[in-house]
């Protein structure tokens, strides 16, 4: 299970040393389309509906990419490609700009994969963009999970019953 950890991590361009703790930021395609909704007035269940039409066409085969992102609760200007994400993501990524973090604890390099993973909500008080999955379906993405079924996704709204 992933735990909070403080990493140690060099920017290759200016040399500071930055020490901070990193989580993963995910982001399935598509699901920015939310940002142009309402939380309030549009319910977690309707959003997917939306979004699974909208992805019906491009994803013939219904497998929909996931984005990783690199995040810092404690520089919020960190927003950088998770490395290792495979041929769909080739470009620049964290490791372009910075050396491989290290743990403050240990020294190890990080386990990438082990990240924690960002919770995401949408509710009237926020809706962050594709907060809907979880709260329509109870799945938050696996940490460099590479694609998610659309159809996975509906058959765990029909069943998904929320815990209050």
């Amino acid at each position: 299970m992933a735990t909070h950890q403080q990493y140690t991590y060099r920017n290759r361009q200016y040399g500071d040393i930055v020490t901070a703790e990193l989580s993963a930021n995910w982001e399935v395609d598509l699901s920015a389309m939310s940002d142009d909704y309402d939380p309030g007035e549009t319910p977690a269940y309707d959003m997917l509906q939306i979004w699974s039409r909208a992805v019906a066409d491009r994803y013939r085969d219904k497998m929909v990419p996931i984005c990783w992102y690199v995040q810092s609760k404690d520089n919020p200007c960190l927003f950088e490609s998770l490395p290792f994400q495979g041929a769909l993501f080739s470009r620049n990524n964290f490791l372009t700009w910075f050396t491989t973090p290290r743990n403050t604890d240990d020294g190890e390099p990080i386990r990438w994969h082990e990240l924690p993973v960002l919770d995401k909500r949408w509710d009237h008080r926020q809706g962050h963009k594709g907060g809907f999955f979880q709260p329509a379906t109870g799945w938050k993405a696996v940490c460099l999970q590479p694609f998610v079924s659309v159809d996975y996704l509906l058959y765990l709204a029909e069943h998904y019953e929320p815990t209050l």
